[in-house]
Formats: structure tokens, sequence, C-alpha cells
């Protein structure tokens, strides 16, 4: 219990899981903080505080936050990934493909890693390289719509028009009704 034992780390980083869970961002990041002021080598809490701090918007905060939790424990591939979405949020897209391979590294089938790898280029216009992230995306989860969506986008943008309407095609086989792979079709026609 926290009350009693104040110096207790784990306690207020359960605290905050408790408050994080249940919407009380404000409480939940204040639990995380005296979490990592009482252990500041407890990469959980250092997770968990850039989790908050994600969600609240403030992106240098979160990057900080995760790479706390990283100093502590390179091995934490959702660590790398959440470092990776908070990058990106904040437009720093070569240092968000950066943490998504490292990532990937530790998670080579997690698909969500993959796809994020691909839109952060995709914003930069990088479209081939995005390309290398969704072919991963498809091949690991072939069901996943919108892997074969952005695909079809980034073949588009490269003129590679076969190959956008096959994409495209996927998708409205996996969600028929999907009214923005009707519109990318007929853009692509």
């Amino acid at each position: 219990m926290v009350e009693a034992r104040p110096a207790n780390p784990r306690g207020h980083n359960n605290l905050g899981k408790a408050y994080y869970e249940a919407g009380a961002l404000d409480s939940a990041q204040a639990h995380y903080r005296l979490a990592v002021e009482r252990a500041p080598h407890y990469p959980e809490a250092w997770n968990n505080l850039g989790l908050v701090k994600f969600h609240l918007g403030d992106w240098d905060g979160a990057v900080l936050a995760y790479e706390r939790a990283l100093e502590q424990d390179p091995r934490l591939a959702a660590t790398w990934y959440h470092l990776g979405l908070a990058h990106q949020q904040g437009n720093d897209l070569e240092q968000a493909v950066l943490a998504y391979a490292r990532a990937a590294e530790l998670s080579p089938s997690d698909a969500a890693i993959w796809y994020n790898m691909g839109m952060a280029p995709k914003r930069a216009g990088a479209a081939e390289r995005a390309l290398e992230s969704f072919a991963e995306v498809n091949r690991l989860s072939p069901d996943f719509a919108d892997g074969w969506l952005e695909t079809g986008r980034a073949h588009l943008h490269l003129g590679q028009v076969d190959r956008a309407v096959q994409a495209f095609e996927r998708v409205l086989e996996l969600r028929p009704g999907d009214r923005e792979a009707r519109a990318a079709l007929r853009e692509a026609r």
C-alpha cells in the first residue's frame, strides 16, 4: 500500500497504471513521476510515464521518458516502438524509423511495428522505402487491410498503377465497403 510505504516505487507505478486505465492521466503521471523519482533505474515506470506523456500530447516528454527506460533495458521492443510513435508524432521521421527498426530487430514478427516503420517514410514522401516495410506487413499479416491500402497508395505515388490496383482490390476483398480503397481504386484507374 502506497500510503503505508510512501517510498515504494512499485506501488506508485501500480497506482499510475490504475489511474491510466481509468483515464485519469494527470493522476497517473503524478504516480509514475513518484515511481521514477524513488527508483530512477525502473524501466517499466519510465515507459509508463512515456505512455502518459504521449497520450497528453507531450511528444518531447514521451521521447525523454522512453529513452530513460531504454537506458535501463535496451531490450524492450515495445518501448522502442513507442519511442518511434513519439518521434513520428513530433515529426522527427528519421528518428522514428530508427526506433522502429530497433523494435523490429527485437520483435521481427510484429506487423504493427513494420506498419508504422512504413508510415514514417511515407509521410516524408519516401514511397519506395515505405514499400519495403509494407511488404513485410503484408507477409506477416496478409489479412490486415490497412497494410494493403498503404501499399496501394505507395505504388500509386510511384506511378506503379497496376500494382496499386492489385493492392486496392485486395483491400476490397478484405473490407468490401471500404470507401478509401474504392476512391483510391477509381483514382488509379
